[in-house]
């Protein structure tokens, strides 16, 4: 989880500390990636969360993101600039807090202000003391503004146009895992760049049986075909080896010195290997936990930025708003059962359509991206002028 108090040996007067505020922004998860984007370029960088504790903790495991509660009154907001000594603040939405940001400003810290969508500096959300916050706005260095609305109401409260930039939303984006594994270059998988290959990605125990029918269906017309199936579980490796034993299917369970040869049906990876190992191998995904969940959806953005065509189930609550994203752009198709599995795989495996799929897919993820790399380059340029 995101780290709540610092550890006691860290001197924030002399290590970089880059302070983002998530006030009323939607585009949390541009947040996220931007947090962990500067993590990764940055060794030493650490970052304070402030602003939106329960969302917060979809930065799990980062030692270097501290996520605390925003300080509100004089006092409190004094401790917190004594404690961190942040070098600059991102602040993202709208929802100004004037009293933080003068003493902020007065302490000498750099800001601005990202994703400013329409809503955050609308007449309604400045009507109570609207000079005050207006004033509280020339503190920023530059706004990044969402959109044309967002735009035309900062110019209303005195923001002169030169300072304003029309950039669109943070780029919601997905970190490739680090491994040291490279299993797919490896000779022994050369040759499935001449098979068709498929992918079932963090297939639940329920759901073994639906992916391995579709299999059997696909194969009645692409006899060549591979399926890789990686469940969720490692344990359920075994059980996925014993259906396609019970149905006729070769399986085989990958290792660094064999690899599948032209009789294996199903490759079937023992869950110890990141799902990355495999994206790239296949040009078609079937995101699990999809159809039978036994656990949280799986994020669509990590088989999409490996260039993977996308199918999956109806049940994907924790990520709906990225599956309809790549469904409405063509990158994604929603299956019910085996056989709207096999046809959609069937379809899709045609190399026109995989890559207009897969193209459709990096428009998505990559949407952004130009936001998000000014934002990072800005941010460590100024660490760098002043020498932390």
């Amino acid at each position: 989880m995101v780290s709540s108090e610092p550890k006691n040996d860290i001197d924030f007067a002399v290590a970089p500390v880059v302070w983002i505020h998530i006030a009323d922004c939607a585009n949390f998860a541009g947040i996220e990636y931007l947090s962990l984007r500067m993590l990764q370029a940055h060794p030493d960088l650490y970052i304070v969360l402030t602003g939106s504790q329960e969302r917060s903790q979809n930065l799990a495991g980062q030692a270097r993101i501290l996520g605390l509660q925003m300080p509100f009154d004089a006092h409190s907001i004094d401790r917190f600039l004594k404690k961190f000594t942040p070098n600059y603040l991102l602040w993202a939405g709208g929802n100004l807090h004037p009293p933080l940001l003068k003493m902020a400003a007065a302490r000498g810290l750099e800001m601005l202000l990202v994703d400013a969508v329409s809503e955050g500096f609308s007449a309604r959300k400045f009507r109570f003391l609207p000079n005050v916050k207006a004033r509280a706005l020339r503190w920023f260095s530059d706004f990044y503004a969402v959109d044309t609305q967002a735009a035309q109401h900062l110019a209303k409260l005195g923001i002169a146009a030169s300072r304003i930039q029309l950039k669109g939303a943070l780029q919601q984006g997905v970190l490739p895992t680090r491994a040291g594994d490279d299993r797919p270059d490896n000779p022994a998988y050369a040759h499935l760049a001449t098979r068709p290959v498929w992918l079932a990605a963090g297939v639940s125990k329920g759901e073994i049986e639906t992916v391995l029918s579709a299999h059997r269906l696909v194969m009645r017309h692409a006899h060549r075909t591979l399926l890789i199936l990686a469940p969720q579980q490692p344990e359920d490796s075994a059980e996925a080896i014993r259906q396609c034993q019970d149905t006729g299917l070769h399986a085989l369970i990958p290792s660094q010195a064999e690899g599948p040869d032209a009789n294996t049906h199903v490759l079937v990876p023992t869950g110890a290997d990141p799902l990355d190992f495999w994206y790239h191998l296949a040009s078609v995904c079937f995101l699990g936990q999809s159809m039978v969940a036994q656990g949280p959806a799986l994020d669509p953005y990590c088989a999409a930025s490996h260039g993977c065509a996308i199918l999956y189930g109806p049940r994907v609550a924790d990520y709906s708003d990225r599956y309809l994203k790549l469904a409405e752009a063509g990158a994604a198709r929603q299956i019910r059962d085996s056989d709207t599995l096999a046809a959609a795989v069937g379809q899709i495996s045609a190399p026109d359509v995989a890559a207009q799929m897969a193209f459709a897919a990096w428009q998505v993820t990559s949407e952004g991206a130009e936001l998000t790399d000014a934002v990072i380059d800005r941010v460590l340029s100024h660490l760098d002028e002043i020498g932390v």
